[in-house]
């Protein structure tokens, strides 16, 4: 055998059994907030899957640090992190930058069938007592209806608590995530007679997004790969594949 066969069957025995490490790391934050991120979910979650596994053909391993979403946004702010995700556009403050959208899903109104109104607008919700948490983004027109006491915003820290508060008629209706609803109502909120329901009048499709922490030193990289991503359009499919086989 020759010698150059030879080094190379020796390199294969001495390092072909590990892991070839990424050339670059990604360290961004998170949130519970599933199915899309989690630290105990399968996969940390369908968005965070989407996004490692997209990164990975680029030679780039994604770890996820998982916070309450107040906190999440505060530890993105650190230089060694990427930024925080999933985010809507409307979360993206002072600091941070959007990047191209990842993927979208609904946002709708739920409510409790022990007192339903109809809801085919947001001034529908005039005078209601509604449920968010704290710090999401929401939408502009939302927000704005809230801020002028039009609607009365009534703040948690997650969106389990919001719809336990509605499932006790506390609160008259909530804004929250279709998927995320779903999610809740099938794992982690199970009543009988299944009290809290989609309202369906209204929704609002919302982009879903890395928000750039602009303190990083490669930002401008860092977005301009997320863009170059975000068009080639394969991330809804991965998230909606991985969101399938949570949801059994």
């Amino acid at each position: 055998m020759k010698l150059a066969n030879k080094l190379i069957i020796v390199a294969f025995a001495c390092f072909g059994n590990f892991p070839v490490e990424a050339a670059e790391t990604w360290k961004i934050a998170s949130l519970e907030w599933p199915p899309f991120s989690g630290e105990k979910l399968l996969y940390g979650g369908s968005a965070i899957k989407a996004l490692r596994d997209t990164l990975k053909e680029h030679d780039i391993e994604l770890v996820v640090e998982y916070y309450p979403w107040t906190r999440a946004i505060a530890q993105a702010s650190s230089p060694s992190m990427i930024g925080f995700y999933p985010a809507w556009p409307e979360d993206v403050g002072k600091g941070f930058s959007v990047s191209g959208t990842l993927f979208k899903s609904p946002l709708i109104i739920a409510q409790n069938r022990k007192a339903p109104f109809s809801i085919k607008s947001l001034s529908d919700l005039k005078g209601k007592v509604v449920g968010t948490v704290q710090d999401y983004g929401n939408t502009k027109e939302f927000n704005d209806m809230v801020a002028k006491g039009i609607i009365i915003g009534d703040n948690g820290p997650d969106d389990l608590i919001g719809v336990k508060k509605l499932g006790a008629s506390r609160i008259d209706a909530m804004i929250i995530d279709r998927n995320v609803l779903n999610y809740i109502l099938k794992f982690q909120y199970v009543v009988p007679g299944e009290p809290i329901f989609d309202s369906g009048g209204w929704i609002a499709q919302k982009d879903l997004l890395v928000a750039v922490n602009n303190a990083h030193p490669k930002k401008n990289e860092i977005i301009a790969l997320l863009n170059k991503i975000s068009k080639a359009a394969k991330t809804q499919k991965m998230v909606d594949a991985a969101n399938k086989i949570i949801f059994q």
